[in-house]
Parts: C-alpha cells; structure tokens; sequence
C-alpha cells in the first residue's frame, strides 16, 4: 500500500437521485478515458459494470424516501440505533455488495460504527479534509477504516478555494486524494452554489438541466481536466474498495 508521501487517487460520485441520464453522462466521461470511479448510490436500479458501488445513506428523519410510507408513531418511537439499522438495512438492499460507506449531507455519529460492521462495511469515506496534504487511511474502530475526502465539488461551490481550475486543486500534493463529485453539479457545469439552488426544482429533468449547463469555467470543465489528468497516470488511480483492500493487508487493524 502507497504511503501518505506518495500521490495516489480515487475518483467518486454522490448519485444523489440524479436521472439516468445525468449519471449516464459522468459514466461516459469515464469510459472515455478508461477510468473506474466509486459510485454512492442513493436508490435502486443503478448499473455501473466496471465501477465500484457503495452506499450513500440518508439518516436524516425528514424527506427521507427509505422511510416513505412508515407509521410516523412507529417512527418516534425508534431509538436513533434503530433508526440507523433501518436505513441501513434498507439501502443496502439495492446495493448488497457494497464494501463501503458515505453518508448523505457527510452525517456522522459514532453509534453508527458498530451498526456499519453489522451489516458488513469495511470502510467509510465520510469525512472531507479540503485540500490537505499527506491524508491516508486510519482505523476508526469496530474494524472501519476511514477513508476521507480531499476535495468535493458541493465545498468548492461554497468555499470558491479553487477557481474550478485544475492547478488550484494542487493536484502534486502529496497523500491521498479522494475526490467527490456529484452528477448534477457535472452536469449544470454549475460555478456557483446559487446557480445550483436555481436549478433544483429541475433536478430531474435532464433536459432542463442542459438548457440551464453553465457556459463558462465550472464543476464540469474541472472534472474534464481532472479526468484528463488522470488518464495519464492510470497506474495511480483506484476505487475505494481497492484502498481499503491494500491497506487492510499492509497494516492490519
């Protein structure tokens, strides 16, 4: 397993609900410079043949589809461990394979550890640590290894830390670079957080969404030339599920 000093990178999607055709998109980009991502899935029916995929839990109580159509006394009722083993339980349904694990809105909450081993996740990429060097692997405890993020497009939008160029991003800094991107904000070429709300009531409508596509410097030509980038460093690139393997062999928990 690379150490903290050496560049290694992992390219991930936050499906978010986005439409077929909106992930269909990130996925072609991909296929055109023959990269694999890890993609957190939000609900059922997403085929990704040749990319990894892992879990993308809501534990938020409100607006919620996992727990659409529950009795709400039932749903008082719960402890927030049993709230947690239900979402859990039911995401994991259409993803049964996942190794991996990033909660919805970055939620973290230590119960939450043992409730990921029971249903079988190795590691969680939760945590966003913007733009820092030297970032690796760490145990976390139950036998959960934390694999956080470098950079996310949603913090970007927010932040403006990178002017969504590529030299910004400080792609030679040394560490583990996890980086998080979501569809839609690939798709809208979004360049501004409020470019992005404006188009939220279109968040389904693909077609909408293009006629809306930012023109300019945005989330998308960063992606482009992140991908671009990597396309020439192929050895260098890995989906989560291979870093938690390379680290759980080279230093056991």
């Amino acid at each position: 397993m690379p150490s903290s000093a050496d560049s290694r990178w992992a390219i991930t999607f936050d499906v978010e609900w986005a439409h077929p055709e909106v992930l269909d998109d990130v996925v072609r980009l991909l296929a055109e410079r023959n990269l694999r991502a890890t993609f957190f899935c939000t609900h059922d029916g997403i085929a990704l043949p040749g990319h990894e995929r892992a879990l993308h839990p809501n534990f938020r109580r409100q607006r919620n589809s996992v727990i659409e159509g529950l009795d709400p006394d039932q749903l008082s009722r719960w402890t927030d461990i049993e709230f947690y083993r239900f979402v859990v339980r039911s995401t994991q349904a259409f993803c049964p394979e996942a190794v991996g694990v990033r909660s919805h809105c970055q939620f973290y909450d230590s119960e939450l550890l043992p409730v990921y081993r029971e249903a079988g996740f190795e590691y969680d990429s939760t945590h966003l640590s913007p733009l820092s060097a030297d970032l690796a692997p760490e145990w976390k405890g139950h036998d959960i290894l934390a694999l956080p993020m470098y950079y996310m497009d949603h913090w970007d939008l927010g932040a403006q830390a990178t002017d969504l160029t590529l030299p910004r991003l400080q792609p030679d800094r040394p560490g583990l670079k996890i980086v998080d991107f979501h569809p839609n904000l690939v798709f809208l070429n979004a360049a501004s957080i409020e470019q992005y709300r404006a188009s939220k009531p279109h968040y389904r409508e693909p077609d909408r969404l293009r006629k809306l596509r930012h023109p300019g410097r945005g989330v998308r030509t960063l992606l482009l030339e992140l991908l671009d980038f990597l396309a020439g460093r192929r050895g260098a690139v890995s989906t989560l599920g291979e870093v938690n393997a390379q680290y759980r062999k080279a230093v056991p928990c």
